[in-house]
């Protein structure tokens, strides 16, 4: 057998250790880059839909008490099944890992229809979302929950908080890692570092015939968001939070005028400073259908109040949300338009409907409540119900018919008439950021 030279087998030798050598190098630095080197951050999505207002058809739809109450609030209750079903079809679609519904899941609290929204949100959670849910003033403890087979309308039984709490276990409740012991607010664990702060701010068993529209923390509850809001800043955990009312006013005044001022949370600012310097960055509200984002600023320290409109008042919108671990927040609106209506038209038809329903609605206040005389009202009441809804589609502008009815306004030197042109533009300045489609820095 011919030996090898001994400069090859030396060689061989070498180039083993060496390889040997180069390959625990690279095993090291494989190791080394798997814990500095993260994967593209691709964000959570979450898909907020607020202000459901659930009605089954089967409870009825006749009566002059059913028509009474679409005059006095002119949401597309008729058409909210089908409404509802497109709604769940497109966020199905979605590749939205987290559902939040910031309150009214109900049309009145009716115990049925809160049993019959449970089974929507289960198969939104076979679909591969994970929903949380937090009430609304309409939800719990209502006096009104009713059914319509024709007059009288017939009392059917309501939801107290337990109750809520029960048919919600799998959408927020079962899942919280603390509950408020004075609400109904928790905290879930979205992911290992990112919390949800659900909040109640509704206010029960006060003894009314009609359920309270306003909203109230207590101090008890203020007091427990606040420490869990410093213990997430300590354990560095990023928070998004949700509740019915809004945090912050819409609009200049809002909290004043007497129509607008139980849509934003009694002692608004005392919260919105308490939560802001807590670390609160961004809260998902809804309550007024307004799809609306405002920021609020104290000190140092920046929130943003995202509200959700109503699907069942145009646009129909509700909205993406994807959140990076950089604090990039970027929004999304969407809008219902696959809807069977008279005229094929469903976006047209859901703002004639409104914009037709607020005029009469708002006409028959200025007479009944604030004595404006049947001629002036008649004039104002379309540019004021214009003005609303302008403000629930968001990024609303002053036009020109505005602007004309708001100086015959302050030219009549009455009090009431000076309130309505404070009105008009207020809801018609839209105060920044954008509403519909923006990226904001937490």
């Amino acid at each position: 057998m011919k030996r090898e030279p001994k400069y090859t087998a030396t060689t061989r030798y070498l180039g083993h250790i060496l390889a040997t050598i180069f390959l625990l190098t690279l095993i090291v630095a494989c190791s080394e880059d798997e814990n500095v080197i993260e994967p593209a951050d691709t964000g959570l999505r979450m898909a907020v839909i607020s202000d459901l207002h659930y009605y089954d058809p089967s409870l009825g739809m006749e009566g002059q008490e059913w028509q009474m109450g679409l005059f006095a609030d002119p949401k597309l209750l008729t058409e909210n099944a089908d409404i509802l079903s497109s709604l769940f079809a497109s966020v199905k679609t979605t590749d939205a890992e987290v559902v939040l519904v910031p309150g009214d899941l109900t049309k009145d609290g009716e115990k049925h229809n809160h049993e019959a929204m449970a089974g929507f949100l289960r198969s939104l959670e076979s679909s591969g979302k994970k929903v949380f849910v937090v009430p609304g003033n309409h939800d719990i403890n209502n006096p009104v929950a009713k059914s319509f087979h024709g007059d009288p309308a017939q009392n059917i039984p309501g939801v107290t908080p337990a109750e809520f709490a029960q048919i919600y276990d799998e959408f927020g409740y079962g899942e919280a890692t603390e509950r408020d012991p004075a609400s109904l607010s928790y905290v879930a664990e979205l992911q290992s570092d990112l919390w949800l702060i659900a909040i109640d701010d509704c206010v029960y068993n006060t003894g009314e015939e009609t359920p309270p529209t306003y909203g109230s923390i207590s101090e008890a509850t203020a007091s427990w968001v606040v420490a869990k809001l410093q213990q997430a800043k300590a354990q560095n955990i990023r928070v998004v939070a949700m509740m019915h009312h809004a945090l912050v006013e819409h609009f200049t005044g809002q909290s004043s005028f007497p129509v607008t001022a139980e849509y934003v949370v009694s002692d608004w600012q005392q919260r919105a400073s308490s939560f802001a310097q807590a670390g609160m960055k961004v809260l998902f509200t809804g309550h007024f259908h307004a799809n609306d984002v405002v920021s609020y600023t104290d000190g140092s320290s920046t929130l943003y109040d995202v509200s959700t409109g109503s699907p069942l008042s145009a646009p129909c919108p509700w909205r993406l949300a994807t959140l990076y671990k950089d604090g990039r927040l970027i929004l999304d609106t969407r809008t219902i338009s696959n809807v069977s209506v008279p005229g094929g038209n469903f976006p047209q038809y859901a703002t004639e409907y409104l914009n037709t329903g607020m005029t009469n609605l708002v006409a028959y206040m200025l007479v009944n409540d604030f004595g404006v005389p049947e001629e002036l009202a008649g004039q104002v009441a379309p540019v004021v119900a214009a003005a609303y809804v302008a403000n629930y589609a968001g990024d609303e502008e002053m036009d020109t018919a505005s602007e004309q009815a708001v100086m015959m306004l302050n030219s009549l030197g009455d009090p009431t008439a000076s309130l309505l042109a404070q009105l008009i533009t207020s809801m018609r300045t839209d105060l920044p950021p954008a509403d519909n489609v923006l990226t904001v820095t937490l």
